[in-house]
């Protein structure tokens, strides 16, 4: 279950470092803006890169961060866009049973909503990351 540890290390991550006030692995029926929204996008595994018993690739995670938003403008999710980049770039933690994760920045988006009469839309700031993970 290395997918899921790797979105609860990042998730646990971006909460002690203060980057976003609520971050959730599934959108909450009444979501509470703003939030971080971390999701599973592809995952490789097993990686058999290892040589000669030193610390090898075990597996590739690719995650999502999306960063909602109701203000108007897209001020805020920018600038929560930029604290998680921050925190998470190039940062390595430790997972269970002897493993470390090293997070890389790969691609950011975002999306404005359009011009409609309904309810207020969100702004949206994905982030895309690759999660590699040694033993």
């Amino acid at each position: 279950m290395s997918d899921l540890q790797v979105l609860t290390v990042a998730r646990g991550h971006l909460l002690n470092e203060a980057a976003v006030p609520r971050a959730h692995l599934t959108l909450p029926p009444k979501a509470v803006y703003p939030l971080a929204l971390l999701e599973l996008e592809e995952m490789w595994s097993p990686y058999l890169l290892k040589s000669d018993g030193k610390k090898g690739i075990q597996s590739r995670v690719k995650f999502k961060v999306s960063l909602f938003s109701q203000r108007p403008g897209m001020e805020e999710a920018a600038f929560l866009s930029d604290k998680v980049k921050k925190v998470l770039e190039g940062a390595s933690l430790q997972l269970p049973e002897q493993q470390s994760v090293t997070f890389r920045f790969l691609a950011c988006v975002a999306e404005t909503p359009g011009n409609t009469r309904e309810t207020q839309r969100a702004r949206v700031i994905h982030h895309f990351y690759d999660a590699i993970i040694r033993r």
